[in-house]
């Protein structure tokens, strides 16, 4: 079967704003649960506030992404991609730099916030993933204490910084994600 390129993203101007400011909010509420030390829900929130900002950056770039054949393929709508598959896109289109070969395959997680953006990123996925699902939890990392504060506060910290360059790099990428959107002729938006 051959994958064909996926449709327009259906995301519209409102849509956008909507995508842009939910990245925001999904930060600001990572932030609050941290400061009363929830820090497996702000790890994950943060994850989830860097796959908003990535999907928005995606959108505003579809037409960068088709011309450079990067655009996702397959019947899946855009809005059901995870953050994986995301940071592969990021990766290739040159936004998240990254400094692994095959980031998913390091015995040791802790090594991808040594490389670059891409990798870090990855480690906040991975944290995410073993955060939010207990069997990875059980199966990958028994041992992380996600209630202790010794442990988690630096985590966060780490993922939070890790979300800050993300965030920066991205509207560098897009000159303002959260700026003025232009509708053209035909409907679609621009950023």
């Amino acid at each position: 079967m051959t994958s064909t390129p996926n449709e327009a993203t259906n995301i519209g101007a409102e849509e956008l704003t909507a995508l842009v400011n939910l990245a925001g909010s999904l930060y600001e509420e990572a932030s609050s649960t941290a400061k009363i030390g929830a820090w497996r829900s702000a790890v994950i929130l943060i994850g989830a506030s860097i796959e908003a900002a990535l999907l928005g950056t995606v959108v505003c770039m579809e037409p960068e992404l088709r011309v450079a054949q990067l655009w996702p393929t397959g019947k899946r709508p855009l809005t059901e991609l995870g953050l994986a598959e995301l940071v592969g896109i990021a990766t290739s289109a040159g936004w998240l730099p990254t400094s692994t070969t095959d980031r998913r395959t390091s015995a040791d997680p802790g090594t991808l916030v040594e490389g670059d953006v891409s990798d870090a990123v990855d480690f906040v996925r991975l944290l995410r993933n073993v955060l939010a699902h207990p069997g990875r939890h059980l199966s990958d990392f028994p041992w992380l204490d996600a209630a202790s504060g010794d442990v988690m506060r630096p985590t966060y910290e780490l993922c939070e910084g890790i979300a800050g360059e993300v965030f920066a790099r991205l509207h560098d990428t897009t000159n303002g994600i959260s700026g003025v959107l232009a509708t053209d002729r035909s409907g679609r938006r621009s950023c």
